[in-house]
């Protein structure tokens, strides 16, 4: 693999049209004003909009909740990294719910359209339900119930540069918890090596770059939910399988919690940047899918407790008109996650 990366030399040229697209220039820009460094450094607080991590379509769920490589394969995929928006996917609208424990809900829609003379544009839209609390005062006086809940509108754009992908995102996210609200501007960009003969993909994507506009509270000190993720995906030749790695989480080495004793900790601290995912293709019109997420694993399992935290698998049946797809994701013995997504071939449905 390492040998057909170095065998093509149109790294620089790829490097120079990445330059004249717009989107990416101001990404840079952002970058030399400070806003980069902001990002990254994650003092100690609490992360907000961390909804925008949450697996927000089966096929991602299904192979374990993140992923930055797999090229056509679900145009909801520019949303973990926006060099994933390919032509394939344009003119096909997708829909999909994500059902978490105690009444979560998280609600996607995603849409893909390739304008001949400007690019591949996309839009998605995520929305995330807590369900229905109970409001108390400072002093413990029962006031009226509250909906909170958050959402993100994302726009990203796509180009192809010789055997590279390349894409900028950018996403306006909020919150609203009764009366308090947060807004936040976020940027993402990733890049995709595309293999010009082999089914492999080689991916970087950094998400979440920004800042915000308005705190629940001007006293809280939160963190952007920031990631640098490096992710490949590989199809063998002669086996009916897919595989996806991806690590994670690279901008900090030590996921541990605190006070947390392991028998193996360097093993045990790697392996939780690694997310592992499969698909078994049966089929031109069925995938299963599996997937490990080793930190959630390790953050939700219970001592002592047997349980499906940090596994999952899904099913995926494709028609000539529709894709859907079902996941069954592991987080916690008292809830898990079932996600379902519907994706229509708007191209077949209404022939011109």
């Amino acid at each position: 693999m390492l040998a057909a990366l170095c065998k093509y030399s149109a790294v620089y040229s790829a490097i120079k049209k990445v330059c004249r697209v717009g989107v990416i220039r101001i990404l840079f820009f952002l970058g030399l004003l400070g806003v980069f460094p902001n990002a990254i450094a994650q003092q100690p607080g609490t992360v907000a909009y961390s909804f925008i991590n949450l697996p927000y379509a089966a096929k991602l769920g299904g192979l374990g909740g993140v992923t930055t490589s797999l090229l056509n394969a679900d145009n909801t995929l520019f949303l973990s990294n926006p060099a994933l928006a390919t032509d394939s996917m344009s003119n096909k609208p997708s829909v999909n719910i994500t059902l978490l424990p105690n009444t979560t809900n998280l609600s996607t829609a995603a849409y893909s359209r390739n304008f001949k003379k400007l690019g591949l544009f996309s839009i998605g839209v995520q929305y995330v339900a807590y369900g229905t609390l109970a409001g108390y005062s400072d002093t413990g006086t029962a006031t009226s119930s509250f909906k909170p809940h958050e959402s993100a509108l994302t726009l990203s754009y796509a180009r192809q540069a010789n055997n590279f992908r390349l894409g900028a995102s950018i996403k306006q996210v909020g919150a609203n918890i009764a009366d308090y609200k947060n807004i936040a501007t976020l940027f993402d960009m990733g890049g995709v090596f595309i293999h010009p003969s082999q089914r492999f993909t080689l991916a970087l994507a950094i998400k979440n770059v920004g800042f915000q506009w308005k705190r629940l509270s001007q006293n809280a000190e939160v963190n952007l939910p920031f990631d640098v993720q490096l992710g490949t995906t590989i199809k063998p030749e002669h086996m009916p399988f897919r595989f996806s790695v991806t690590l994670y989480k690279l901008y900090k080495w030590d996921l541990t919690q605190p006070n947390e004793q392991s028998t193996n900790a360097v093993a045990d601290n790697l392996m939780r940047h690694v997310v592992l995912g499969a698909e078994l293709l049966l089929s031109n019109h069925i995938n299963l899918l599996f997937g490990y997420n080793h930190l959630r694993r390790k953050e939700l399992k219970l001592n002592g407790v047997s349980s499906f935290s940090g596994f999952s698998t899904g099913l995926a049946v494709k028609t000539r008109l529709f894709d859907f797809e079902y996941a069954f994701g592991g987080y916690h013995v008292a809830g898990n996650a079932n996600m379902f997504s519907l994706r229509v071939d708007m191209n077949k449905l209404i022939k011109k």
